[in-house]
């Protein structure tokens, strides 16, 4: 069965094979092994006996780099920039005795994206699917499907690999239960902006030729991107014979190489073959890359340059809500002063009305009446405008802190995002796993044959 560490698919279900060699009559015990003695009606056994079916199931996971001594099983996500190679994992869950190959495809891709011929060996489980991006590769985003095409007997059997996922990081599978799921799709994201740091590729897309005992020398290339000057230790995998094969040396300036596989020492028996280079190198890489509009430099100037202006207008509304209030202080003092104007008018003309009343016939105390109310209402007329302007000077002040506020939260956004793309910029140490594009290979059983 299938059992890796990132992708649990083990089951307490008992399975096995029976094998009737005579007529008879036989009885099967159905018991628990594992010491429960609770009662539950929901502890049911169920017992199927049935003719062998050999059929196979896949599964599709994303594989995140391997760090040297590292325990952990990651969460990560399946992310191509351009000329980029990224490894996916397909398990094979065969069934009832099928251990044949199984031939494994990927459908769906976008254009500028390649997977090399891959398949799962005879009795093995598992394989890596390369997907290569080329450097023109544009922004996608969408689902995958992984297909395995097998032969058992004259029938071809045709399975979809379903996507598979861990759902939460762990740091070591020893101490803690890697949790894993299965996900409606397979999903891929390529980056149309952003370059991988390094690639690797044969300098010809080819099917390299060799024989039993023989030699084959492959040009290699390598692109660096960026400050990856370090030098390489390049692995070659996925071939079993290659295991034991020496890493190549790669000086840090180096954009050629040679790789040269003796198969008087690597003993690959004769078919045809994918296999791969593999490597981690540190580097310096920046998070910030240039977009179809704009280099990583001018994003980092216009984020400068929307912080300025955003500052400039938070201090402007600043400026004005300071006004408003200031006037405000102003309207205020006027209506109170309108106010106590008002009042000393109303209590003069209570006094001249009293005055009044006592001798009607007085003209002089009846105009005296007269040009108190005159008063009266010229000082009402200014505590009423007073008061108007009092209100329109709050709503003033209202508005301008209100503008001021959302202002000042711009200028921290913009400021928050101008340092944000500033630290972006910045590159920063990091460790980062290659993989080269695959290389084809075709082991002949003619050991007189020429390496080509």
């Amino acid at each position: 069965g299938v059992n890796v560490p990132e992708f649990k698919a083990t089951t307490f279900d008992a399975a096995g094979r029976f094998e009737v060699k005579e007529d008879g009559t036989y009885r099967v015990q159905v018991r628990d092994l594992f010491g429960r003695t609770r009662s539950d009606p929901r502890h049911v056994y169920r017992l199927s006996l049935r003719k062998p079916a050999p059929d196979f199931r896949l599964a599709a996971l994303p594989y995140p780099p391997q760090k040297k001594d590292a325990k952990d099983i990651a969460v990560w996500t399946p992310f191509l920039r351009q000329g980029e190679t990224m490894p996916i994992k397909v398990l094979a869950f065969r069934r009832d005795g099928f251990n044949g190959e199984i031939q494994i495809a990927v459908e769906g891709l976008p254009l500028g994206i390649h997977c090399g011929e891959t398949r799962i060996a005879v009795n093995n489980n598992s394989t890596l699917v390369l997907l290569t991006a080329d450097e023109t590769a544009t922004d996608w985003i969408g689902p995958l499907r992984v297909v395995g095409r097998a032969k058992i007997g004259e029938k071809e059997l045709v399975r979809e690999a379903r996507g598979g996922a861990v759902t939460w990081t762990v740091n070591d599978p020893q101490t803690e239960i890697v949790q894993s799921r299965i996900t409606r799709d397979f999903i891929l994201a390529v980056s149309g902006h952003e370059p991988a740091p390094i690639s690797i590729h044969p300098s010809e897309d080819k099917l390299w030729e060799t024989s039993v005992g023989g030699k084959v020398k492959i040009p290699i290339q390598i692109a660096r991107r960026g400050e990856f000057k370090a030098n390489l230790k390049l692995k070659a995998a996925g071939i079993p014979a290659l295991d034991s094969m020496k890493e190549i040396d790669i000086d840090g300036k180096a954009t050629e190489a040679s790789l040269e596989i003796d198969l008087s020492q690597q003993k690959i028996p004769p078919g045809t073959y994918s296999f791969y280079l593999q490597t981690q190198t540190q580097g310096k890489y920046p998070r910030l890359v240039s977009t179809g509009l704009m280099t990583a430099e001018e994003q980092v100037k216009a984020a400068e340059d929307a912080a300025k202006l955003a500052e400039k207008q938070a201090n402007d509304l600043a400026a004005e809500t300071k006004k408003a209030m200031k006037m405000l202080s102003t309207a205020t003092k006027a209506l109170d002063e309108a106010e106590s104007a008002t009042k000393t008018a109303a209590d003069k003309l209570a006094a001249a009305k009293q005055a009044a009343s006592k001798d009607p016939q007085d003209e002089k105390l009846a105009a005296a009446v007269a040009a108190v109310e005159k008063e009266a209402a010229d000082t009402m007329a200014i505590s009423k405008a007073a008061a108007e302007t009092k209100s329109a000077a709050e709503r003033a002040v209202t508005d301008a802190s209100a503008n001021a506020k959302e202002a000042a939260a711009k200028q921290a956004a913009a400021s928050a995002r101008a340092k944000d793309i500033a630290e972006k910029a910045k590159p920063k140490d990091v460790t980062v796993t290659v993989y080269s594009v695959p290389i084809r290979l075709k082991v002949s059983a003619v050991e007189s044959a020429k390496a080509k």
